[in-house]
């Protein structure tokens, strides 16, 4: 008997059923590595699941004053309200953010918390390339009050060119590059501000997402696969018989 046929072979009426053993190892590899990868993305889902909890208890909280001694933690994905001074001379511009499929910049301000050298980063809002930027960046002298949500530094980017800061147009934003820079005590948060529509700046800021639904897919996508290759693997093997 040949080692490549598994007995014993299954008869139902005319068909029979005869796996070989190169087909059912590479059918069982298969499958496993398909099931893996489907339970890794289901582990990846209930991960992000408790991330999106977090996101959703910031959202149903309190607007919190920040004083600027705040860790990131405290004040993560929250809506805040801050009282400060701007500093526009301190105003950086993030290049190539779109807006409708429109390129432009993102307006980085920081903000001085009063009677102390602490300094919060504000995305003030987007404008378009046209624009004209020393108007977009005009703000009234003295203490402002800013509404907003509190977000995470920015991650980190790769950067596919040296010249990643032009004088005010930056690349990417980089806090701690942003401190270096300007030799400032800058708090580990960037407020995305929400208040002051009047000033032409668009602050269209996206919801923080965690991307349950995407890893669910890719669970049901690597099962789907399973069980296609199970499917295959048993059409494959099933030959019709004529019966003498």
């Amino acid at each position: 008997m040949p080692l490549a046929t598994m007995p014993p072979a299954f008869r139902f009426g005319p068909f029979v059923y005869r796996p070989r053993w190169v087909t059912t190892l590479a059918t069982l590899t298969m499958v496993a590595l398909a099931l893996t990868a489907a339970q890794w993305q289901q582990g990846r889902a209930n991960q992000k699941r408790a991330l999106q909890a977090r996101y959703d208890a910031a959202e149903r909280m309190p607007r919190q004053l920040m004083v600027g001694m705040e860790a990131l933690e405290q004040v993560e994905y929250r809506h805040v309200r801050l009282l400060g001074a701007w500093v526009p001379d301190k105003a950086i511009w993030i290049d190539n953010r779109t807006y409708q499929g429109l390129a432009g910049y993102h307006l980085i301000m920081p903000l001085r918390f009063p009677g102390t050298d602490r300094y919060v980063l504000v995305n003030r809002g987007w404008v378009p390339r046209s624009a004209n930027l020393a108007k977009a960046a005009a703000v009234p002298d003295g203490l402002v009050e800013v509404l907003g949500r509190a977000v995470p530094p920015p991650g980190r980017y790769v950067e596919l060119s040296q010249q990643t800061v032009s004088g005010h147009i930056w690349q990417n934003l980089s806090i701690e590059r942003y401190a270096r820079r300007y030799a400032m005590s800058v708090m580990p948060v960037l407020v995305e501000q929400a208040n002051g529509q009047s000033d032409g700046l668009i602050r269209e800021w996206k919801k923080p997402d965690a991307g349950v639904h995407k890893h669910v897919a890719y669970a049901v996508q690597w099962y789907g696969i399973a069980l296609a290759v199970v499917v295959l693997y048993v059409v494959l093997n099933v030959k019709r018989q004529s019966v003498s």
